[in-house]
């Protein structure tokens, strides 16, 4: 089971003393609860920016790109693909070239113009 540690705050008194989770109350020191609320509110912030990363990263795909070349024509077919820099490419082989001319990590948002 978790238990909370004693956090030592100095006041601006010069003055040390430690806080805990279990010692907040309506008496209790303010510093040491808008120390203890700052770091809950940071921990949260923390997590919904790793949760968002992670999410965006198993939407793109990446693309096909085995054996096209910087200089190859690609086929005239329109099958608009969406790039993760916001372009849209009139194919899949078009946004391979276009990786390898300007030597990015350009992945696929979705089927379809952006």
């Amino acid at each position: 089971m978790f238990r909370a540690q004693p956090l030592n705050t100095t006041s601006g008194r010069g003055q040390s003393h430690s806080c805990s989770l279990t010692a907040l109350s309506p008496g209790s020191d303010l510093a040491c609860f808008r120390m203890l609320a700052g770091t809950l509110l940071l921990i949260c912030v923390m997590v919904l920016f790793s949760a968002d990363a992670e999410d965006k990263s198993r939407l793109y795909r990446r693309p096909s790109c085995v054996g096209v070349s910087a200089t190859q024509m690609c086929p005239l077919n329109y099958s608009p693909v969406c790039g993760s820099n916001g372009i849209t490419y009139p194919n899949e082989c078009s946004l391979c070239v276009h990786r390898l001319e300007k030597n990015a990590d350009i992945l696929i948002v979705k089927d379809g113009p952006c």
